[in-house]
């Protein structure tokens, strides 16, 4: 099971990776690139796409912290933690990220390992957040790692992600390797 929530979210993901730009847009904002963008997150929200298959809510849990401790964005800590997650996880996902580099992000498969689309996936996903104007580092976001511990100490004890392979020690590597 899995693969018709498999398309459904590749088809969110292609179209929040073209509307997007333009309903960010502030200037001269586009409605209807607005309302496509509010549909697909509402969509990605509502369940439907999960329904059968595990979850990873990683991500999630530590932009919590990361707002607690550093007033950012909610948004914006994904765009931190995503990119050293998905790294640490490349080799238990590589199969779904490889897939995801080729059916979002349209990177041809041709003569390409899945290690290798996988990074060049977890690549792109970084370049289209810093595309929209979002640091995807805490630095970038003008936070220092003070709390680094404080927050990984968070995890201790609990395993986080589908794989249940995030803890603790884990934490902390995603946020110094966010700094």
């Amino acid at each position: 099971m899995g693969r018709v929530q498999d398309e459904e979210s590749e088809g969110l993901l292609r179209a929040i990776v073209d509307v997007a730009p333009k309903a960010l847009e502030t200037e001269h904002p586009d409605y209807k690139a607005r309302a496509d963008y509010m549909w697909a997150a509402t969509q990605a929200l509502n369940y439907l796409i999960a329904c059968g298959i595990r979850q990873c809510w990683a991500t999630h849990f530590i932009g919590h912290e990361l707002t607690v401790f550093y007033g950012l964005d909610h948004g914006v800590t994904l765009a931190i933690v995503m990119p050293r997650l998905l790294t640490l996880l490349a080799e238990r996902r590589q199969q779904k990220l490889a897939r995801m580099a080729e059916k979002v992000w349209g990177i041809p498969r041709e003569g390409k390992s899945d290690m290798e689309m996988t990074k060049l996936c977890i690549e792109r996903i970084e370049k289209f957040f810093q595309s929209l104007g979002i640091a995807t580092t805490l630095s970038g976001n003008n936070c220092d790692g003070s709390h680094i511990k404080e927050i990984a100490a968070k995890f201790r004890g609990r395993k986080i992600c589908a794989e249940q392979c995030i803890s603790e020690p884990e934490v902390e590597e995603i946020l110094n390797k966010s700094l």
